[in-house]
């Protein structure tokens, strides 16, 4: 194996690729999301098994779930706390 390539495999079948470098979120994601078009396009050999992995994949995955779903849950606050004051002031 040579020198370059010893750099990001980490074991048989392993291989790394660190992205060390400070990227907006909404670029992260478009980031993640070219890399999981590549690999739909051009797929692993037979034996190699691919996953996207580490800071700027877990940022995004929460980023996400934080974000998604944010106006249905302010409106269900919203109906909650209505029922809630017409129980309580419903004289």
């Amino acid at each position: 194996m040579n020198l370059k390539k010893a750099q990001y495999v980490a074991g048989r079948g392993l291989a790394v690729l660190n992205l060390d470098t400070v990227l907006e979120m909404t670029e992260g994601r478009l980031l993640i999301d070219g890399i999981e078009r590549d690999l739909a396009w051009k797929q692993p050999p037979a034996g190699v098994r691919v996953s996207i992995t580490g800071q700027m994949v877990l940022f995004s995955s929460i980023w996400d779930a934080m974000t998604t779903g944010r106006l249905r849950m302010t409106f269900i606050g919203a109906i909650a706390i209505l029922l809630g004051l017409l129980v309580i002031y419903r004289d």
